[in-house]
């Protein structure tokens, strides 16, 4: 079996339902390149039932920490303090955390797609690395997405393997 790719209108849509409003993201008109990471940036593999890494979220800080904190209903002055420190707590770890896990729904649905469970999220390594997924790097999939808001540009990359 294999993760399958959902619409882009999906994972937007369901995106936008846990927020709690209109998605401030769009498709990425580029893929964004791992090979320039910036400080703060997270991964969140995605398993099987075997324990495989099958996917992986890639969030940047402002990313992180405007979907977190929308559900936990963080004040945006929180916010941008923040992603200005380039700093996630434990809190909007798990919030974050939690808005993948619902988003995984959309990709779990589709036909064919084996069922993925978040692991932890952790700071990206260098994806040249070897605590690094090297799949990473040329995925056979991806979505990437961008935006503007309060924070200023974010950034996901949903990476299949």
């Amino acid at each position: 079996m294999a993760v399958c790719m959902p619409s882009f209108h999906e994972v937007l849509r369901t995106l936008a339902d846990i927020i709690g409003g209109q998605s401030m993201l769009r498709r990425a008109d580029e893929a964004w390149s791992l090979d320039r990471i910036p400080e703060g940036t997270q991964v969140t593999y995605m398993c099987n039932e075997s324990g495989d890494r099958l996917a992986a979220v890639v969030s940047d800080i402002n990313a992180t920490v405007y979907l977190g904190g929308k559900l936990i209903l963080m004040p945006e002055n929180s916010m941008i303090k923040m992603a200005g420190c380039r700093y996630v707590d434990e809190t909007l770890a798990d919030a974050f955390e939690e808005v993948l896990n619902m988003t995984r729904s959309v990709f779990n649905q589709q036909e064919g797609s084996e069922h993925l469970t978040p692991e932890p999220m952790q700071a990206l390594p260098n994806p040249r690395s070897d605590d690094c997924e090297p799949w990473l790097q040329n995925p056979t999939e991806r979505l990437d997405l961008i935006g503007d808001g309060p924070l200023g540009t974010m950034r996901i990359a949903f990476l299949f393997r």
